[in-house]
Formats: C-alpha cells, structure tokens, sequence
C-alpha cells in the first residue's frame, strides 16, 4: 500500500510543491532573519562612525583650544563654561558607546530605536573591540585625571595636549573597528547571497527533474493512451497500451486494456455467433476468449430439455479442455439454479465449498466443489433463447469474482443470451435435420426390397 501511495502521481506531486514551498520558505525565513541581523550590524557601524566622528570632533576642537589658548581670567572662565562641558559630554557619550560594543549589547538609546540590539559579533571583531576598549579605558583615566574637576581649576590646555598626543592609538583602533565591521557584514551579505543561490539551484534542480518525470510518466503514457484510444475507435479492438508505470495514468491505461481486451472478445463472440452452429464448440469459444476477461477454470451450459424441473447439462469445460460429467440432469426447485433464474442479474457465490457443504441438495453447486471449484458465477440465459438455461463460470480461487464481474456480466447477458439462442436453434435445426435424413434413409431402405417382389397372380397387384 505504501509503495503504490509512493508512486502515484498525486503523492509525487504533492512530495514535490512540499519540497519547492519549503525551499523557498527556508530562502525567505532565512533571508528575512539575516536582513533583521544586518539591520543591526548596520546600526552598530553607524554608531562606529558616530565614535569617529566624535573622535574627529575632540582633536578639532583641542588644536583650537591650543591655538587660541585663553589670554585673561576671564576668557579661562569661559572657555570653562564651553569647552570643559562640551569635553566631558564628549567623553562620556564615547565611553558609553565603547562600554555597549565591549558588552555586545546596544541601548535603545544610543541606536535610536524602541529597543536594545543584541549584537552577534564574530571572533575577529569582539578581539579588536576588546583591544579598543582597553585602550580607552587607559586613555580616559588619564585624560580625566588630566582635566581635573571642573570645580578645583581644570586644566583645560594639559587636556588638550593630551588629546593631540595621544588620541591617534584610539583612532586607529576605531578605524580598524569600522572596517572589521565592514568585512563582517560584507562577509555575512555574501553568505546570505550564498544560501540563496544553493536553494535557487535546488529548486531549480527539482523543477527540472520534475519536469522530466511529469514528461516521461504523464505526457509519455498519455500520449500512447491517446493513440490508444484512436486506434481502438478505428476498429482495432485488442489493441494494448503498453503499461510502463505505476501511478493514476497507469490505471487509466490498464483500465483501458481491460476495456480493449473486453470489446475484443465481445467482437468476436459476435463474430462467433454469426459462424457458428455447434453448441460445444461455441461453450469452448466462450472459455477460452473470456478467461483474458474473467478468472475461469470452469464453463458449462444447463438448458432446458422439454421438462420445466430439470436443466440438462449440454457441455463442460475445465482449463479450456472439453470435460465429461458422472450426471447431466439436475433439479431446479429449491435450488441456486432457481434463485439465479428468478435473478435480474448474474448470480454470485463467492464461498462456494462452505455453501455446498451446508446444502447437500444443491447437487449441482455439489459437484462443482468436487471438482474443486471455490467461487462461481450463474448467467441465466433468458426467454429469448428459445431453449432457456444456465451458463456457468466458476474459478478455483475463493473470490475470485466480484461486483465489477457481476456487472460486466449483466452488461453482456443478451449478447451472450443471442448468442446461445442462435447456437441453440441451429443445433436444434440440424438436429432435426439429421433425424428427418436419418427417417428418410430407413423408408427409403425399407421401399427398396419392396419394389423387387414380383405378383404372383396376374392382375392381382400388392400395394404398399
């Protein structure tokens, strides 16, 4: 059951969408998934930038401050109110951006977005982060310690010197940063692009190979059933589609086999009939053409012989062989026999052996259990026969018949009904014949010593 499931077409259509729908599922989930991990790595490397630029903007900012250093107390006090809060606003923002890169978690806001980012960084990335936080965290501790406190007199020209001295290490790493950044996602775009390629040429692939087995197992066996069908509809009954598969159109072509096979031995039952006279020979016809249509080791007719009671057995085949019976003559009343000639349709016995053994006075199903029959099928021949009776097919097989049978049976009786009407009536008609001729014979040698015997007496004549 599971290898016809596995080969019919429906399974292998379905197997096949499954497979195309999941392909594509995968390619689209997959896509979608890393385009949310890109949008993040995206929002880590604007941030990078965003440290550059603040990077940029402090060295700017103390070559200013050492250009234009403060001449009075007062231009101090200003600069303190400007550039001592701008710096340490500066610094913090950039130890906050180092600190989320060094815990790979972003804050919503500092990416500016409704929630955190977890970041899924790559070894090479998290060793240069390591390496950047380190360096500003020794770089910040001294450039604070240098500043001072904005309340004790910072020393706004020693941190600005500092920052030109030495916040050049801290921009190379930031530069390395950006660009292992850089890699990581370009590196990531292109394994992304990778995976897509691999499932548009399996799903190409697939649709390929289902392509070719859609054309070898549906167009092919289509179009021989087709050519098939032209043939049969120009008159060559018989004719078989080669069976190649085994899936629906498979069973299309066996099912039109059979109906080929079937309008081939209906033909020539036709043509039989219009031939033949001998009712042996025709029962013999019927036993060999329709064991390609039926499963039959055993065909025999029953007809009336002049007593309405009886059927007389006129002909018996088993395997295709001429078959002689112990008993010709078999009583209808309370018998199968009457229940399959008061049937509309072909009667069916499927466990022949056990109804036998339960009903010894059903002689005639009796003895085709002796001769090991196991299933048969009665065909009431109908008025229309003139002489009405029985055909009888029967098998050695349990079940060997079923309603498909019955029905191909009901469907052929008044073929098969004319057919033995006709047999019958020609039998019967030489059969008379040959009585009348076989009468004939005898007055003819009767007159014949008759006509030699000379009277005795002259005008005396014997007459006869």
């Amino acid at each position: 059951m599971s290898n016809k499931l596995i080969h019919s077409l429906k399974f292998q259509i379905t197997a096949v969408l499954v497979v195309l729908l999941s392909l594509f599922s995968f390619a689209i989930t997959f896509t979608l998934y890393n385009m949310d991990d890109r949008e993040k790595e995206v929002a880590a490397l604007h941030l990078v930038n965003r440290l550059q630029l603040i990077t940029n903007y402090m060295d700017m900012q103390s070559y200013n401050y050492l250009k234009n250093a403060p001449q009075s107390s007062s231009a101090y006090q200003r600069d303190i109110n400007l550039y001592y809060d701008d710096l340490k606003g500066q610094l913090n923002n950039k130890n906050d951006i180092i600190t989320c890169f060094a815990d790979e978690h972003l804050t919503a806001e500092l990416v500016d977005m409704d929630k955190g980012i977890d970041l899924n960084l790559d070894k090479n990335t998290r060793k240069v982060l390591n390496q950047l936080q380190q360096s500003w965290n020794i770089y910040y501790q001294e450039l604070i310690k240098t500043l001072g406190e904005r309340n004790d007199s910072p020393k706004l020209a020693a941190a600005a010197q500092y920052i030109v001295d030495n916040q050049g290490n801290i921009k190379n790493i930031e530069d390395v940063v950006v660009k292992q950044l850089q890699a990581d996602l370009k590196k990531r775009v292109e394994w992304i692009n990778s995976v897509n390629k691999f499932v548009l040429a399996a799903s190409f692939v697939v649709a390929l190979i289902t392509l070719i087995g859609f054309y070898i197992k549906v167009i092919i066996p289509l179009n021989r059933a087709v050519e098939g069908f032209k043939r049969v509809s120009k008159g060559d009954f018989g004719h078989q589609v080669v069976v190649s598969s085994d899936n629906e159109i498979a069973s299309i072509a066996t099912s039109f086999n059979h109906l080929s096979q079937r309008l081939h031995s209906i033909f020539q039952l036709i043509h039989r009939v219009q031939q033949g006279d001998d009712l042996d020979s025709t029962l013999g016809f019927i036993a060999e053409e329709f064991s390609s249509i039926l499963p039959i080791n055993w065909t025999s007719v029953l007809l009336h012989n002049g007593n309405a009671t009886l059927l007389e057995l006129q002909g018996a085949y088993i395997d295709g062989k001429p078959h002689l019976m112990p008993r010709t003559h078999f009583a209808i009343a309370g018998t199968l026999l009457e229940k399959a000639i008061n049937s509309d349709k072909p009667l069916l016995i499927s466990d022949l052996q056990t109804l036998a053994e339960n009903n010894k006075h059903y002689v005639f199903l009796n003895l085709l259990a002796k001769e090991g029959m196991k299933s048969a099928i009665f065909l009431h021949l109908t008025q229309e026969t003139q002489v009405p009776g029985m055909l009888i097919f029967a098998s050695r097989e349990a079940n060997a018949y079923n309603e498909e049978h019955v029905e191909l049976l009901s469907n052929i009786a008044h073929l098969v009904t004319h057919s033995f009407g006709k047999t019958v009536k020609m039998a019967e008609q030489r059969r008379l014949a040959a009585i009348g001729e076989f009468t004939s014979g005898i007055v003819h040698e009767v007159r014949n010593p008759l006509t030699s015997i000379k009277p005795i007496n002259k005008g005396v004549d014997i007459f006869v």
